[in-house]
């Protein structure tokens, strides 16, 4: 019979982990729980302390620091005292007492056996102490480590051991159910009895977890009417896909998007496509320098593919100038209040966001597009079209008689990336960590980020093999580089300034590496890495680099900078890259030097971060009324 528990709901406060460091410090269970809970019952007490440590063990695993989940996780009592060496406990007993889920290792607990029932030896006596001090001053670390990941709200990415508990959880995993949002979508389009399709999983522990998804209902979304309707019900409510297959979501080669309708290569054609799908996979192959661009054009290419089956009808030969103004408009209306002159309903090609390719609801789009947004799609679909029209496989370009402007969605565009004082709350709430493995990873990559300006697919490959010094010119010693692999398939050098090596000596000890780059230039060594030295994935990355945003929203809330605080929070990685180029566009950094460290094909892409910016018009003009 399966199991499930969920997490405490209650939110943990100050007195709640005032009570758990008396505790780790040796003072008395009653007189703790008297002292910051009002509370001298030992059986409440004990029950409350084993909550706190399953939730502190969660909140670490969320925060992806499995070694502070380790440590919490030991049952290992500071202020045992030492049993006399005749104690009849065996080792087997003692192993099974203090170290149920097999955290420690044989010769740990070996010695903690000898500690607690050897013979009181001063020597012994002095190295149970020192260990026993060691091992408070390393709970007390990861509560203040994790104290900030302590948030009593589920999140719908969540994986479901961050919250449940039990047996279940092996069950909806062997379902592919492994996140929270897994789970609620199942019970919406499985219906009442969704528990039925789940071997191990009956009705009273379905209800439990049901009953637990309503209460988050502000946190994860209320499950919609479907989870309460029966199966042939559900089947009727569930929403029809686009009636065109799908290109599967990580192969170029792959499926056609259309029903193919053969045409026969012209003369003299360059490629060999006979449809509009091979067209489409030869353009990707042949000018797609990297699998990020893959997928971007991929992207822009289905959504135009798509909307000429649905509103048209056609193909790619039978595209006019009317067309590719329709779909302008289409982009510039889809997700917005206001009249829709198209044939399908505007809700027909929108999904929730990051909704799986294979799911029945998927749709090409998430929501209304940002007039640059829209533009770069017309500008990729007009890059396609002249390969095709080169190629032989068109013989025209409708995009070529077109205007591609699109009018600004929103006058009151921001300015890229954040300010040089809100980047500097980044920066100090990376540095009030305390010293640890994450810390110093943390730290490291701040400073990479921001001072080489590398995009998030650029930071992931960025290796110590690529690293170069450059001698300087007029004096005795060199200038530290990294070659970053960018757009295209090129290879840029930038600077890495003497704050980047003093991170990487803060960070190298941790992996076990040496703290100079000079000892670790030419080797195949990632310079950001996970905390068992694997690569990195970008979504992990992601992941890591919202945390350190995270840091530096926190820093600007208890200073009371509240729209700082929005501002930052809401960063993603890319404006590491985006406020180095603007505090730089603010200096007098000359303009070609600013485009090679970003990697820019166009100097007008450049030019956008030196262009004057509204703040800069409001302090001058501010200065000039107060002159």
């Amino acid at each position: 019979m399966s199991s499930i528990r969920f997490a405490c709901s209650e939110r943990i406060g100050l007195h709640h982990l005032a009570f758990y460091r008396a505790w780790i410090n040796g003072l008395d269970l009653a007189d703790s729980g008297e002292r910051y809970l009002g509370e001298r019952d030992t059986r409440v007490l004990q029950s409350l302390l084993q909550s706190l440590r399953d939730r502190f063990v969660q909140a670490a695993r969320r925060a992806n620091f499995p070694r502070y989940a380790r440590l919490l996780a030991t049952r290992l009592r500071p202020a045992d005292v030492s049993r006399p060496a005749s104690s009849p406990v065996t080792l087997e007993d003692f192993a099974q007492d203090v170290d149920p889920d097999g955290l420690w290792s044989e010769a740990e607990l070996l010695q903690m056996y000898q500690e607690r029932f050897g013979a009181a030896q001063d020597g012994a006596a002095r190295a149970s102490a020192a260990r026993r001090q060691r091992w408070i001053e390393q709970q007390t670390e990861a509560l203040f480590w994790i104290e900030r990941f302590l948030v009593s709200t589920p999140m719908p990415n969540d994986a479901l051991d961050a919250w449940l508990q039990g047996t279940a959880i092996a069950h909806l995993r062997a379902q592919g159910i492994e996140t929270l949002s897994d789970l609620k979508r199942f019970i919406e389009r499985s219906g009442k009895r969704w528990y039925a399709r789940i071997p191990g999983i009956g009705e009273p522990v379905a209800a439990r977890i049901v009953a637990w998804l309503a209460e988050q209902a502000d946190y994860l979304g209320a499950l919609d009417a479907r989870a309460h309707m029966g199966r042939l019900e559900v089947a009727r409510q569930q929403p029809q896909p686009l009636p065109l297959q799908r290109l599967p979501d990580a192969s170029v080669s792959s499926t056609p998007l259309l029903p193919p309708a053969e045409r026969d290569p012209a003369p003299g054609a360059l490629i060999g496509a006979s449809t509009d799908d091979g067209a489409l996979r030869a353009w990707i192959e042949a000018r797609a320098g990297s699998e990020h661009t893959a997928r971007m054009y991929r992207r822009e290419a289905e959504r135009f593919l798509l909307f000429l089956a649905q509103e048209k009808g056609k193909g790619l030969h039978d595209v006019r100038v009317e067309d590719v103004n329709d779909y302008k408009n289409f982009l510039a209306l889809l997700g917005r209040d206001g009249h829709w002159p198209f044939r399908r309903p505007a809700s027909s090609y929108l999904a929730p966001r990051n909704t799986p390719r294979a799911d029945p609801r998927w749709r090409p789009f998430e929501g209304p597009l940002s007039s640059k947004s829209a533009q770069y799609a017309l500008i990729v679909l007009r890059s396609w079209f002249d390969f095709l029209v080169r190629a032989g496989y068109l013989p025209a370009s409708p995009f070529a008689c077109a205007s591609l402007k699109v009018a600004a969605s929103d006058l009151r565009q921001p300015v890229k990336g954040l300010s040089r004082g809100q980047m500097d709350l980044v920066f100090e709430g990376a540095r009030a960590l305390p010293e640890s493995h994450e810390a110093a990873r943390l730290r490291f990559c701040v400073s990479l980020a921001y001072y080489s300006a590398a995009r998030l697919s650029e930071l992931v490959c960025a290796n110590a093999e690529d690293l170069v010094a450059l001698s300087k010119e007029h004096e005795a010693g060199h200038y530290w580089m990294l070659g970053i692999h960018g757009k295209g398939g090129r290879i840029r050098n930038v600077y890495l300034p003497p704050a980047v090596e003093q991170a990487w000596a803060e960070y190298a000890p941790w992996r076990g590496l040496p703290t100079r780059l000079s000892l670790i230039k030419g080797q195949d060594i990632v310079l950001i890495a996970g905390l068992k030295g694997q690569p990195m994935t970008e979504s992990g990355l992601y992941r890591l680099i919202k945390d350190i945003f995270a840091l530096g929203a926190d820093v600007a809330h208890r200073r009371g900078l509240y729209e700082d605080e929005q501002v930052i929070r809401a960063c993603s990685p890319h404006d590491f890259r985006h406020s180095r180029a603007r505090h730089l566009g603010q200096s007098s950094l000359a303009l070609p030097i600013l485009q090679r460290l970003l990697g820019h094909a166009s100097l007008s892409t450049t030019g956008i971060y030196t262009s004057c910016a509204d703040w800069e018009m409001a302090q001058a003009l501010a200065q000039a009324d107060a002159a």
